[in-house]
């Protein structure tokens, strides 16, 4: 399975065991809970070379900070430039009444999403308290919990105590909500027990929101969908294909009694490729993407050459994929943008001219090839910098009452620096290409995050180092190894051989006085087995 792959290339999370019943512990275990990183109401995906925050409220990229709307899709991370300036799901469909219902947000002027699940009340302190988060996870912590758990002294990341797997049914809210791996499965989400988050990628940021108090920025009636949301990233070398990209799964669930036909789901973007009003869209239908490039060579923030930023549908063929023509989000409107019609509900024409025939995908050519329809001045030459936003969309489906539909977006980012702006075009096509191979080829469920990884944690017949961190003293747990000839090896940071030990008891204790990263490798004439260490 090529994302296991990437997980023992990139994280040495390879061929570990896990403790799979209490009742072989000859100890009592104590419960210590991580304070490290409390609840807040963002945060950031922060691994990749990519910086995003996302909001409890479902809002992406972007957040108001003393009074002040600051962007947050940095890219290069740590350069302080940004290529998004904001992001939102957008939703629309008709009920059985036949009146065009949607949900659509821009920035924060006005609320029409709101953070938590669907509910009864949304006024308590409980329901604050519980919601008015995100809720952030690495596959680290998941492998080190499912590892150590029942260990004395393991640490529980606050996010795994508090993850929001079931809902509070005496308030109207579903009894099942975040996934969640049920490792003693009994149907109830325990961390004491080893339950544990289930994500997506290397790191993930999990939200929940609704649209069921009111739309104060598109003015239209409420439908009661809440929405599940998972951002995720992975951990991949410098120069792959999911390098500078992030990942977002929605999970979009009617809870209304309305049966909603034509029914339509986007992503919103407001790009700021560095400087903002410089920028130019484009579509690719056969990469289910829409980008936008730096009108000229050289970004007043980038510099030259200047990168590109794409947003790809990952699982469904794209209804649509244009630039908006107005900000006004009202339930008509984001209709009619979600169905690829501009505001008043017309149709857009290739080429831009009426006897061009009719296209929901604008400025489908190839700028790097001065190709097909792109947007440029004919007379000039030059392409058509603004401050652009777009819609990717999908769609139409039946959604109705107490089903749901997953859509899933990536995000990826593009620079050619032996090259320009227009070769970056080039590069992000490829990038597209090979990222929704890489989607289709691998196991992605929506209700379960990345399917099989726990399971396949949890079987491997491997050795156990506790604890780890250490202060000096481990104990090497060689129990599912069996009763074997085992060599140890303990290697240190820079690829010294430490020491070298032959057993075939099923534990040994090892001490190491310095500080440092080591790895311990056990070999058997059947397999290889090997942990990373870390001594403070």
């Amino acid at each position: 399975m090529l994302y296991l792959q990437f997980v023992i290339v990139y994280n040495l999370l390879i061929n570990t065991e896990f403790m799979k019943a209490k009742n072989l512990l000859l100890c009592v275990t104590t419960l210590i809970v991580s304070t490290s990183a409390m609840a807040q109401t963002y945060d950031y995906l922060d691994r990749n070379q990519i910086k995003a925050l996302i909001n409890s409220n479902g809002a992406l990229f972007g957040h108001i900070f003393h009074q002040n709307f600051i962007p947050s899709f940095e890219v290069p991370k740590g350069m302080g430039l940004n290529s998004i300036e904001m992001a939102n799901l957008w939703v629309a469909g008709i009920d059985e009444f036949g009146n065009v219902r949607g949900a659509a947000s821009t920035y924060f002027q006005y609320d029409e999403y709101y953070f938590g699940p669907v509910a009864d009340s949304y006024d308590s302190e409980q329901y604050k308290n519980t919601y008015n988060r995100v809720w952030k996870v690495d596959l680290s912590e998941i492998q080190n919990h499912l590892e150590n758990f029942s260990q004395p002294g393991y640490e529980m990341p606050e996010a795994f105590l508090h993850w929001p797997a079931h809902g509070n049914t005496s308030n109207g809210e579903a009894a099942d909500l975040a996934p969640y791996y049920d490792y003693n499965q009994n149907g109830i989400y325990d961390p004491i027990e080893g339950d544990c988050p289930a994500i997506s990628g290397d790191q993930a940021v999990y939200f929940i929101f609704n649209e069921a108090l009111g739309h104060h920025e598109s003015g239209g009636s409420k439908m009661g969908l809440e929405f599940h949301g998972m951002a995720y990233c992975f951990n991949p070398s410098i120069g792959s294909t999911l390098t500078q990209t992030i990942f977002i799964n929605y999970k979009i669930i009617n809870r209304s009694s309305q049966d909603y036909t034509d029914f339509y789901a986007g992503m919103w973007c407001d790009f700021s490729l560095g400087y903002n009003n410089d920028d130019t869209f484009g579509s690719d239908s056969i990469n289910q993407m829409m980008y936008v490039f730096n009108s000229n060579n050289t970004d007043p923030l980038y510099g030259a050459p200047s990168p590109v930023q794409g947003v790809i549908l990952l699982n469904s063929e794209i209804k649509a994929a244009i630039p908006l023509d107005c900000c006004g989000p009202e339930d008509s409107v984001a209709f009619n943008n979600l169905r690829g019609l501009s505001t008043s509900g017309g149709e857009y024409h290739y080429g831009g001219v009426p006897e061009g025939y009719p296209t929901t995908y604008y400025y489908s050519g190839y700028p790097e090839l001065g190709t097909g329809w792109i947007a440029r001045n004919s007379y000039t030459g030059d392409f058509y910098g603004f401050n652009v936003s777009g819609i990717i969309s999908a769609g139409p489906y039946n959604l109705k009452s107490n089903e749901s539909l997953c859509l899933d977006f990536a995000f990826p980012y593009a620079r050619d620096l032996p090259g320009t702006h227009l070769t970056a075009i080039a590069l992000l096509r490829e990038k597209a290409t090979a990222i929704l191979r890489f989607f289709d080829d691998n196991e992605f469920n929506c209700n379960n995050g990345q399917s099989g990884i726990y399971h396949d944690f949890v079987e491997k017949k491997d050795f156990n180092v506790f604890p780890n961190p250490s202060s000096g003293i481990v104990n090497v747990n060689l129990t599912a190894i069996g009763e074997v000839e085992k060599k140890i090896s303990v290697i240190t940071s820079d690829g010294r051989m430490l020491k070298t030990i032959t057993t075939s008891e099923d534990g040994l204790e090892l001490d190491f006085p310095e500080k440092g990263v080591y790895i311990i490798v056990v070999e058997t004439d059947a397999a290889s087995f090997n942990r990373k260490l870390i001594v403070l």
